[in-house]
């Protein structure tokens, strides 16, 4: 990976938190930013920022199903992986839950090396779209140079044609200047 991958941990037991952030930790070029509340992401997520998300179910005011929803709903979290973590083994959470736009499904108590392996691939894939968007931005920067030079060519070759037909009669090289 290129840089720093950023890992948004939310859940209201600081335990698994601690957890959580302990086995991110040790996937190389990975950081977290930790919170303990649903309602604490909505109130900052004007400036958050991350690459993929852990969401715990059940919490207080707002479960993590509403608050997949709730990121879904922000543009740039549209494509961000987000992970659904739950102690709850009810299949109809596990739908909602990826209706909602959870990619990926784990049950709590965490198996440490499930959880690092599964987390180590959603950072594989996030890296490699990183990757895709940078080149895609990079590829249509040189598109508009290349425009934006054709234009310029084209500019300077009716200003010279003009110029030519104006060297024939002095009349229509002056129409022809202003036609350019």
């Amino acid at each position: 990976m290129h840089n720093t991958l950023t890992i948004l941990i939310v859940d209201d037991n600081r335990t698994n938190m601690q957890l959580m952030d302990l086995l991110v930790r040790k996937i190389p070029n990975c950081s977290t930013i930790l919170f303990d509340s649903p309602r604490a992401v909505l109130d900052g997520i004007a400036d958050l920022r991350f690459d993929i998300a852990i969401v715990d179910y059940q919490m207080p005011e707002l479960n993590g199903i509403d608050l997949i929803r709730s990121l879904r709903a922000v543009p740039r979290f549209l494509d961000k992986p987000i992970v659904m973590i739950t102690v709850d083994q009810n299949s109809e959470i596990k739908l909602n839950a990826l209706e909602a736009g959870a990619i990926e499904f784990l049950h709590k108590p965490l198996e440490p090396v499930e959880f690092t392996t599964r987390i180590r691939n959603l950072t594989r894939l996030s890296d490699a779209q990183r990757r895709l968007q940078n080149h895609a931005e990079f590829l249509r920067s040189e598109v508009d140079k290349a425009t934006e030079e054709l234009r310029s060519r084209e500019e300077e070759i009716i200003m010279r044609l003009s110029l030519a037909a104006g060297y024939k009669d002095q009349e229509t090289a002056s129409h022809t200047e202003r036609m350019a």
